[in-house]
């Protein structure tokens, strides 16, 4: 059972994500729907017509945020909804693999959510260099799991 307090999170991340939507700021609600685990909301934009593929105004897509906070059912939804698993971030350069890579997560959500987006076509993107010039393969070998590592050494 969800304590009050992790209730009232939840409603305020749904209204802030609501109030960038009614506001405009389409691509960037959609973006924070997949980044923070919002599958209904996220289920509710994509519905009313919005890409899977829209991006923020910083130019990443709903993949990249999915795959950045670690959203493995998210990150499941936008490939079945046929999300770009190689997209390219505007201004990151980052792409929802080294996303991933890039953000803090226990071993089991980089290998599961690594593993989902190679299978779905991802290995196309690995020599793909972020804003900082590091690969997805740098990325892994910067003290991420060794099964994690494995499974991305395999890809090239």
């Amino acid at each position: 059972m969800k304590s009050q307090r992790r209730i009232d999170n939840d409603r305020a991340i749904e209204s802030f994500i609501r109030k960038l939507y009614e506001s405009g700021r389409v691509g960037t609600a959609v973006g924070e729907a997949a980044r923070w685990g919002r599958l209904k909301l996220l289920r509710e934009f994509v519905a009313s017509g919005i890409s899977v593929d829209v991006r923020t105004e910083t130019g990443e897509t709903p993949l990249m945020l999915a795959a950045s906070g670690g959203q493995l059912a998210v990150v499941k939804y936008l490939i079945k909804q046929g999300a770009d698993v190689n997209a390219i971030g505007e201004q990151s350069g980052g792409t929802p693999v080294i996303r991933c890579l890039a953000a803090l997560h226990r071993d089991s959500v980089y290998l599961s959510v690594c593993r989902t987006l190679l299978d779905a076509g991802a290995g196309k993107s690995l020599a793909v260099r972020d804003k900082d010039g590091w690969t997805a393969i740098d990325w892994v070998r910067d003290g991420r799991p060794d099964e994690v590592r494995s499974l991305i050494e395999s890809q090239i």
